[in-house]
């Protein structure tokens, strides 16, 4: 949780404001995702940009994304950080979901990219989990 409290405090003003929000649909999205698909609930998180319209960086957006995320209870917090930031990023996005074997057991991680970078993570993970989802949003 270290990380995650490094992460607040690089929030500016307006990132903190729009904080509860991002939360609540952190919240909303990890209780939807009982119900909805993982492509029902981007749709519905692509309007996340315009209620919070900070034009901040990617890196700041994946803070703010992150943060929420670590706030929401439950597990898959790299699916509900990659949803929350698909819908804060803005231009040629993309929601991967990948799968791996970790000791016999199957293993996942979602992340995003913007353009051809990976945003928020290791540049490594798309070498390291064979896609099991690519989902371009514009």
């Amino acid at each position: 949780m270290r990380n995650g409290w490094r992460r607040l405090g690089r929030l500016s003003c307006g990132e903190l404001v729009s904080l509860p929000i991002v939360w609540l649909c952190s919240v909303l999205g990890a209780v939807a995702l009982r119900r909805l698909s993982v492509l029902q609930i981007s749709r519905l998180f692509s309007t996340l940009g315009r209620l919070c319209p900070l034009g901040s960086s990617s890196e700041r957006s994946y803070d703010l994304a992150d943060v929420a995320a670590r706030l929401t209870p439950g597990a898959g917090r790299c699916l509900t950080r990659s949803l929350l930031l698909l819908g804060l990023l803005r231009g040629d996005r993309r929601l991967k979901i990948g799968v791996r074997l970790e000791d016999g057991k199957l293993a996942s991680h979602a992340w995003v990219e913007l353009g051809e970078r990976v945003v928020g993570d290791r540049h490594e993970v798309t070498e390291q989990f064979a896609p099991l989802l690519d989902r371009q949003t514009a």
